[in-house]
C-alpha cells in the first residue's frame, strides 16, 4: 500500500496466489509487503483448504536483505494477515524472510499494531534450503517502534520455519526473533504448533527480547500446543537455543 492507502486480497475457494522471481540477473527478490509505507493500511485473507499464498525465489541469493523469498506483515503501514480453515502460505528458496512489523529505525512515535493469524488448521511453511548461508529468519517486531503480533491458534495450525542450507553447518538458518528491538507477540494456543527446524546446520534459535529495551511475549496454552526447536546436528553448541 501507498501512504494513506488501504487495499485489501481476499483468497478463497481453492485460490493461489504466485510469487516468484525471474532467473535472470538479480532479480532474485520476490515478495509481499502488506501495510508498505506510513499511513498504509493493507489485509491479506487467505481462507479454505486449497487456498494458498506461494512465494518461490530461485536463482542464488547475493546478499542479507537483497535476495530470498519475503513476506512482510506491516513494513512501515498497519498491516494484517488472516491463514484460515486449512489454508495454506508457503516460502521456498534458499534464504526467506517473514516479518510482521519492521517499524522505521528513524521514526519516534510507535508503529500500528501490525497482525497475523493462522487459525482453524492452516499453515505458514518456511522452507528455505539448497544455498549456502542465510536460511530462514521470522521476526516479530524488528526496529525499535515496531510493534507486532502473531497468533497460532487451533489444532493442526502450524507455523514452520525451515533452515537446511549447504555447507551451513556453522550457520544458525532457522530463527525465530520475537522483540528483535521493538514489541513483539507470538501466542501458540488451542492445539497449535509452532517448529524451528535447523536440519543439520547450526542450532535452531528462538530469541524473545533480543536487544535493549525491546519488549517480547510468548504464550503457549490449551492442551496439544506446542513449541519445537529441532536440529539433527549433533555438534550444533547443546541443540536449540533459547534466549529469553
Amino acid at each position: 500500500n501507498r501512504y494513506g492507502a488501504s487495499g485489501t486480497i481476499d483468497i478463497a475457494k481453492g485460490g493461489v496466489l504466485e510469487i516468484r522471481n525471474s532467473i535472470a540477473g538479480n532479480e532474485n527478490a520476490p515478495r509481499m509487503n502488506v501495510g508498505y509505507l506510513a499511513g498504509s493500511v493493507g489485509v491479506v485473507t487467505v481462507d479454505g483448504s486449497g487456498s494458498a499464498i506461494n512465494i518461490t525465489q530461485v536463482g542464488g541469493v547475493y546478499g542479507y536483505d537483497r535476495g530470498g523469498a519475503a513476506l512482510q506483515v506491516g513494513k512501515y503501514g498497519d498491516g494484517t494477515l488472516i491463514v484460515e480453515n486449512n489454508a495454506q502460505v508457503n516460502l521456498t528458496g534458499e534464504y526467506g524472510l517473514f516479518r510482521v512489523s519492521r517499524g522505521d529505525a528513524s521514526a519516534y512515535d510507535s508503529a500500528p499494531l501490525s497482525e497475523a493469524f493462522i487459525l482453524s488448521g492452516a499453515d505458514v511453511n518456511m522452507a528455505m534450503t539448497g544455498g549456502t548461508y542465510y536460511g530462514a529468519v521470522a521476526m516479530i517486531g524488528r526496529h525499535a517502534n515496531a510493534n507486532g503480533r502473531l497468533i497460532v491458534d487451533g489444532s493442526g495450525s502450524t507455523f514452520t520455519v525451515t533452515g537446511d542450507n549447504v555447507g551451513s553447518s556453522d550457520s544458525e538458518t532457522a530463527r525465530l526473533l520475537v522483540a528483535r528491538q521493538g514489541q513483539g507477540e507470538l501466542v501458540v494456543t488451542g492445539g497449535a504448533d509452532v517448529l524451528i527446524d535447523s536440519g543439520d546446520d547450526k542450532r535452531p534459535v528462538l530469541s524473545v527480547g533480543m536487544l535493549n529495551a525491546s519488549f517480547g511475549t510468548l504464550s503457549i496454552a490449551g492442551g496439544g500446543s506446542t513449541l519445537i526447536l529441532q536440529t539433527t546436528n549433533s555438534d550444533a553448541d547443546g541443540g536449540g537455543f533459547i534466549s529469553v
